[in-house]
């Protein structure tokens, strides 16, 4: 929910460069690409940590099926410690996503609930190897391989590459 640059931001995209470099879905390498190496996911911060005690919630992209939860650790990291929290919900076309770095205690469903596009499965948070809060979008295709929803015409609407931060 909210509004790009005020309420939230894309800080990296998946990278796309097998090996090492760093490629987002633009095409920018290296220096110039809004990735880091190695990075599976989206990552799509919010302004502090206020924010996230305020609970900004974290919606299921498309209708699913929970099939992991896990909502027990520390979430108010600022350094790559610890594990993460996550809901990982498997599609009807049976690719799997991963919203992580959820805050502790707010997974709203559990293994085997069905969730609809737009439903709450958690709250942003910073568990896990994370520096600030933010919520880890990561797809999976059926044989576990890393699909870039931007590539793949995933958004009915696509936030603006590169968006100014506003907020920060």
């Amino acid at each position: 929910p909210g509004t790009d640059a005020d309420d939230w931001v894309i800080n990296n995209y998946v990278d796309l460069q097998p090996g090492t470099g760093k490629r987002d879905y633009t095409g920018a390498v290296d220096g110039a690409a809004k990735t880091y190496d190695g990075h599976r996911g989206i990552d799509i911060d919010v302004p502090n940590f206020r924010w996230m005690d305020d609970g900004f919630p974290v919606i299921a992209a498309a209708p699913g099926v929970v099939t992991r939860v896990v909502d027990t650790n520390f979430d108010r990291n600022t350094s790559c410690a610890g594990s993460w929290n996550v809901v990982e919900v498997r599609h009807d076309n049976g690719f799997l996503a991963k919203y992580g770095h959820l805050a502790q205690g707010s997974a709203a469903v559990a293994v085997g609930d069905t969730v609809q596009s737009g439903d709450v499965l958690g709250v942003v948070g910073s568990s896990g190897c994370s520096t600030a809060p933010h919520l880890h979008f990561e797809m999976r295709d059926c044989d576990g391989v890393v699909v870039d929803p931007f590539l793949e015409g995933m958004w009915t609407a696509p936030p603006v590459y590169a968006t100014p931060i506003g907020f920060m």
